[in-house]
């Protein structure tokens, strides 16, 4: 069935109750079908499938999550997700709730109803073991949404903004064939480098060999992270995690001038031995670089650092990379911007489930830097 199809018969049920219910494995189907049929809005329209199966792409490195659906007439017509995970804030190490995958199949009559439904079931489930905080982000550019979110109003939770993030998408070029494995690699070293790195910021995730026994059974490896040293310490650490075996990126459009500019920007990248833009409708060739972390002091050796995630992803057939940073973080200036880079912006909010929710939300001067593979 179309998605035309669908929009009609939603309309159509309008009249009907929504069922709500916490996704199990008999949603599967129906829970991938809206995340690949529901693109993210902007110039480059993207949407992020989960095949062959939604379960297997959640609770990653030590994430714990839960969805839920809302269905009308025995379909998934609206879900969203929530994830909690043990992070840094500031100096303390607390337990934050995100709340992601928010989807509604277009034409889903009483959106902000069925919104504010599902957020009165959030409530009732969080308040007996609540987390610390939650927070969200919304692209930036979603001036409709954040404008409904902002309002206060309709009965839905407080949104405080708290920050600006930018991600990027970087691409890969044909890098050669030099061997950049590890000579040593310790889980408890590269373990305390990271969180004394993540320590400098809030939301960064904590590390310890529990985490690095549940990366290595969804498929990441000590392999997989570049080491950087200066007189024997670690000064960095850049990791390469390959999530298209559960998560996957679809380019379903682009907008009118950045369709025009496609072809002037795949013929600069062929010249530079890049990967082209793709076309509609392709899975992108992606990976998410995490971690990442860097001594303020050895920030001149990013390009190094770079240079070694680059020839593992042209290794691995992998032609673009992903990271993401406070807009705030001087480290964003660090990292080149290649030709064919795109950059896509978002807003970060706490969120305030109820009024007489606790909150605590002091920030300060500190970045945040949650992560973009578990987002």
């Amino acid at each position: 069935m179309d998605r035309k199809a669908v929009a009609s018969q939603l309309a159509e049920s309008a009249i009907c109750d929504i069922e709500w219910s916490w996704a199990g494995s008999g949603d599967d189907a129906e829970m991938r079908r809206l995340m690949r049929d529901v693109p993210m809005a902007g110039s480059v329209r993207v949407g992020f499938a989960r095949e062959p199966s939604y379960m297997a792409g959640t609770n990653l490195a030590g994430t714990v999550d839960r969805t839920l659906v809302g269905k009308i007439a025995g379909r998934v017509v609206i879900a969203g997700a929530c994830s909690r995970r043990r992070v840094w804030r500031g100096d303390r190490i607390v337990q934050v709730g995100d709340f992601n995958g928010l989807r509604a199949m277009p034409g889903t009559a009483r959106s902000l109803r069925y919104l504010r439904q599902g957020f009165e079931q959030w409530i009732d489930e969080e308040r007996s073991d609540p987390a610390e905080l939650y927070f969200t982000s919304v692209a930036s550019g979603n001036t409709r949404a954040r404008r409904v979110l902002e309002s206060g109003k309709l009965g839905l939770p407080r949104y405080e903004e708290i920050g600006a993030l930018e991600t990027r998408v970087l691409p890969v070029g044909k890098c050669g064939l030099r061997d950049d494995r590890n000579v040593l690699f310790d889980e408890d070293e590269v373990s305390d480098f990271l969180n004394r790195q993540a320590r400098r910021y809030h939301f960064g995730i904590t590390w310890n060999c529990e985490r690095w026994s549940e990366l290595a059974a969804q498929g990441f490896q000590a392999s997989d992270v570049k080491i950087l040293r200066k007189n024997g310490a670690i000064v960095g650490v850049a990791g390469l995690w390959d999530q298209r075996g559960f998560r996957q990126t679809i380019i379903h459009g682009y907008g009118n001038s950045f369709r025009l500019m496609r072809p002037m920007l795949n013929l600069g990248l062929s010249c530079l031995g890049r990967a082209g833009i793709p076309p509609a409708g392709s899975v992108l060739k992606q990976a998410a670089i995490f971690p990442f972390a860097i001594e303020e002091s050895a920030a001149s050796m990013i390009d190094e650092l770079w240079r070694k995630l680059s020839r593992e992803a042209d290794r691995k057939g992998i032609e673009w990379l992903t990271i993401g940073f406070d807009r705030r973080d001087p480290m964003l200036k660090k990292w080149v911007k290649p030709l064919g880079a795109q950059s896509y912006f978002t807003t970060l909010y706490s969120v305030r489930l109820s009024e007489d929710w606790i909150d605590r939300s002091e920030w300060g001067e500190r970045c945040f830097r949650p992560e973009v593979a578990l987002l």
